[in-house]
C-alpha cells in the first residue's frame, strides 16, 4: 500500500475517531463547566483545545508506524488496543460532559489507563518509534486522573444535584 495513503488513513483515523465518539465534545462552550470549581493545577481550556489535536498527530504517527512495519504481535493487537483506548475516552467524554457523571467517568478511566499502558509495554518491546509517539497521551492519563477526582472531591454537591435530576 502508498505510505502516503496509508499516513493519510492514520490521520484521519486519529481525528475522526475521537470526533465520533466525542471526545472533542465542546464542553468549555457549556456554562455548568464554566462554573465548576477547578483544581488548582487545572489548566486553562486554551490547552485542552491545543493539545489533543497534537496527540491526534502524534498518534497518527504511531500508526502509521504500527501499521508499516513488521511486528512480532499481530498488528490487529495494537489495532484494537487503541480503538479499546479511543472508545473508552470516548465513554469518558459523554459521561464527564453529556451526562455529568464524574463518578462514572472516573471509574472509566481506571479501565482506559492499563489499557494504554499494555498497548506501550506490547509497542515499546516492538517499535520503540511507535512507542514514543504514544507515550504523551498515556502519561497525560495521569493528570487527567488526578483533575477527574479533584473535580469530584471540589464540586460533590453538584454532581449529587446532577445525579438527583434524572
Amino acid at each position: 500500500m502508498n505510505p502516503i495513503f496509508t499516513f493519510i488513513i492514520c490521520l484521519l483515523t486519529s481525528f475522526i475517531l475521537p470526533t465520533v465518539l466525542g471526545v472533542s465534545y465542546k464542553a468549555y462552550e457549556q456554562d455548568w463547566y464554566k462554573n465548576l470549581k477547578r483544581p488548582s493545577f487545572a489548566f486553562p481550556d486554551i490547552v485542552f483545545i491545543v493539545i489533543f489535536p497534537v496527540f491526534y498527530i502524534l498518534e497518527a504517527i504511531g500508526l502509521f508506524y504500527i501499521v508499516t512495519y513488521d511486528n512480532k504481535n499481530s498488528i490487529w493487537n495494537f489495532v484494537i488496543l487503541y480503538l479499546l483506548s479511543a472508545i473508552l475516552s470516548g465513554i469518558w467524554s459523554r459521561l464527564f460532559f453529556k451526562y455529568k457523571r464524574c463518578d462514572l467517568s472516573l471509574w472509566v478511566f481506571f479501565f482506559e489507563l492499563p489499557v494504554g499502558w499494555i498497548f506501550l509495554f506490547l509497542l515499546y518491546q516492538e517499535n520503540h518509534f511507535a512507542w514514543a509517539f504514544f507515550l504523551p497521551r498515556v502519561i497525560w492519563g495521569f493528570y487527567a486522573i488526578f483533575a477527574n477526582v479533584e473535580y469530584f472531591r471540589l464540586n460533590r454537591e453538584f454532581w449529587e444535584n446532577a445525579k438527583a435530576k434524572r
